[in-house]
């Protein structure tokens, strides 16, 4: 009797170290893949691609022309319609509507339906695209990264938008796991962990002026990012200074800096050590 309990709990201890190392196997091949096409990459694409000198047009026109080019890395503005349907748009504001869509701004009505915001052309020429149109769109391509820009939202707010991300994916692990996700604050990194165990996770890097308390200090943010298994950091070209660029060469983080179409100063960014560059029209 002895033995045969001895040999039950020996079995038990081998399936679960085996059920671990499956596990970390699985979850370091995801980061691996990941981490290679960073090494390959030198741009993200900024709203999915500029064109025709058109910037922040987050249209599926775009993800196809610089996908054909070889892209792999993409960052989308996303938000809600009126319906609380996903929909890839920087925003509402007047300023979106004149700058980014093309539209005449409605201050009366200024966040259209579902179906609505589907009908126009953005600036009168490209296709207007949803969450669900990007999330198919990774289904064929999986080989490719998206960095969701959801803005600075709050804890409630981020909650109800990654729980709307991970229903449009329809909980397939394998765009979800090519998802860079995050956000601005502590709350946001808070809420997208709590809704999902997404694999690559970003915080954004806001001016010191700007930064919560506790990651005023460079040396705090890198340790919190450390604790809360975050993969990378974003920041502004105004705000990747030789100060930040220095700190953060060794940090561990990968490194994205927002958005340059000027190609001297993308080199001069990444001589600093920056990883990834953000841009709308630059090609490698």
């Amino acid at each position: 009797m002895r033995k045969s309990f001895s040999v039950g709990i020996t079995a038990i201890i081998v399936l679960l170290l085996l059920l671990l190392i499956f596990g970390l196997n699985t979850e370091s091949g995801s980061l691996k893949q990941y981490k290679q096409t960073v090494g390959n990459s030198k741009y993200i694409r900024h709203a999915l691609g500029g064109m025709d000198n058109n910037t922040y047009i987050d249209s599926i026109d775009a993800l196809n022309y610089y996908y054909a080019n070889g892209d792999k890395l993409y960052e989308v503005d996303v938000n809600f319609t009126s319906d609380d349907q996903l929909v890839l748009v920087h925003g509402w504001s007047e300023s979106d509507y004149k700058e980014r869509i093309g539209k005449e701004y409605n201050a009366d009505n200024p966040i259209p339906t579902y179906n609505e915001f589907m009908s126009w052309k953005i600036q009168n020429k490209y296709t207007p695209t949803s969450f669900r149109d990007l999330v198919n769109f990774m289904k064929k391509h999986n080989d490719m990264y998206v960095m969701l820009d959801f803005g600075n939202r709050s804890y409630e707010d981020t909650l109800k938008a990654y729980k709307a991300v991970v229903a449009a994916a329809e909980n397939n692990d394998s765009i979800l796991n090519r998802f860079i996700v995050g956000g601005h604050t502590t709350d946001m990194i808070k809420a997208v962990k709590e809704v999902y165990d997404f694999k690559i996770i970003n915080l954004y890097l806001q001016k010191e002026k700007k930064r919560e308390e506790q990651l005023k200090n460079l040396d705090d943010y890198i340790n919190y990012c450390k604790n809360n298994q975050i993969t990378s950091f974003s920041v502004s070209v105004a705000n990747y200074t030789p100060e930040v660029a220095e700190k953060m060469k060794d940090s561990g983080l990968i490194s994205y800096v927002f958005t340059t179409d000027d190609i001297s100063e993308a080199d001069s960014i990444m001589s600093m050590g920056a990883n990834i560059i953000g841009t709308n029209f630059l090609i490698k």
